[in-house]
């Protein structure tokens, strides 16, 4: 956890961005396979999990049987397109539903690689995978929207999200409900 008060470095790991809560640990086994076997660190984002299925990450990471640090979000009004943006981040998908993907096969598939994340006591910051095109092209589809919208509330989330884009390594300050939901 971060009662440690230092920032927490994972360099090249393997992620997988997942739009949905994991309900059950069938659902992620290939990646705990995976993650057993190879001994290599695997981040999951996500929208939640349940208790059986953390119980079972944080037991393996104990043991040393894998290192897997998952990254749960709350579908909040203010954080409701932290996905979309770590995608854009990672410039990868994400898994959805709605385009027919389970998570239990992606998983199976090779996951993307990340260069480096660090945790800190209020979020984490990401080393960009996207070129500066795609970042910019986010920056711009952020822009439109936030001069195509009148609702002041809107505008105000649009722009925290637009100002996390304007460094090399990106920012993503965490609610303290996520925070607890963060065991290294």
């Amino acid at each position: 956890s971060f009662s440690n008060g230092k920032d927490n470095v994972i360099n090249e790991y393997n992620f997988i961005v997942i739009e949905g809560i994991i309900d059950t640990v069938g659902e992620i086994h290939h990646l705990l396979h995976q993650a057993s076997v190879n001994k290599e660190n695997y981040i999951i984002f996500c929208l939640g999990m349940t208790e059986e299925v953390k119980r079972t990450i944080l037991e393996n990471n104990k043991r040393g049987i894998t290192n897997i640090f998952p990254i749960c979000f709350d579908s909040t009004e203010e954080n409701i397109n932290v996905l979309n943006d770590i995608a854009v981040i990672h410039d990868c998908d994400i898994i959805s539903a709605g385009k027919g993907q389970t998570v239990s096969q992606e998983s199976r598939k090779k996951l993307p690689r990340g260069k480096s994340l660090t945790l800190h006591s209020d979020g984490f910051y990401v080393e960009l995978l996207c070129s500066k095109e795609k970042i910019e092209s986010h920056k711009k589809f952020l822009k439109e929207r936030y001069e195509n919208t009148d609702n002041e509330k809107n505008r105000v989330l649009i722009m925290k999200r637009h100002k996390k884009l304007f460094s090399k390594k990106i920012s993503i300050y965490l609610p303290d409900q996520i925070k607890s939901n963060i065991e290294l």
